[in-house]
């Protein structure tokens, strides 16, 4: 530089870094259902399309208040209200809250699954979280596996998890419970045989 003196490449300063494309600062991360590629979508996105495998992507948010007779799969979340009938093979959401009556061979929720006093629950639940809310009876039929559990109504069953159960103070577990850790408020109750698994 005849100004100041300073020795620089011709070829760095003919062809400059190009910035890093900058993040979107609000984005959500979804895993695509067919390759599990981690996607990076708007939150006012409705849909996307995965760019390894071009698999659509639904991200809707889903209300049942009638009667719903087909598949569900979507990274929104699924409400069933109490007047709700849903009767699926498989039903996979980001989230679910169920008030009204279910009858799916399979509900997968990549979150929580929360059930209500007037939920009435039938097939496979496979999800990170269950709650059973406060009144709610929950008489599991099949089979269901859950990463953590709060039970502060009552559960009936088998139920398989590979966190922590918390048992509130009106919670009530009958049956055969499998997990790693287990944390109970007074007042709770716990009936039946219970298998704490320290490494799995």
């Amino acid at each position: 530089c005849r100004s100041c003196g300073r020795n620089f490449k011709l070829d760095k300063a003919l062809k400059p870094k190009r910035k890093p494309a900058s993040r979107p600062k609000d984005y959500r991360v979804v895993r695509c259902f067919e390759c599990n590629t981690e996607l990076e979508v708007s939150p006012a996105a409705i849909s996307t399309i995965c760019h390894v495998c071009s698999r659509h992507i639904d991200l809707n948010d889903y209300t049942v208040s009638g009667l719903f007779g087909r598949n569900l799969e979507t990274k929104g979340s699924l409400n069933l209200t109490e007047k709700g009938f849903l009767t699926a093979e498989k039903i996979v959401v980001g989230y679910a809250q169920i008030r009204g009556k279910l009858n799916a061979e399979l509900l997968r929720s990549e979150g929580a699954v929360e059930l209500y006093p007037t939920a009435v629950v039938q097939g496979n639940i496979f999800a990170r979280e269950l709650k059973v809310m406060h009144d709610a009876r929950f008489i599991i039929t099949h089979r269901v596996e859950v990463d953590s559990a709060q039970i502060h109504g009552t559960v009936k069953g088998r139920l398989i998890c590979h966190g922590k159960v918390f048992l509130g103070k009106t919670g009530v577990f009958e049956g055969d419970l499998t997990a790693r850790a287990i944390d109970m408020e007074f007042g709770s109750t716990l009936k039946g045989s219970m298998t704490i698994r320290q490494n799995e």
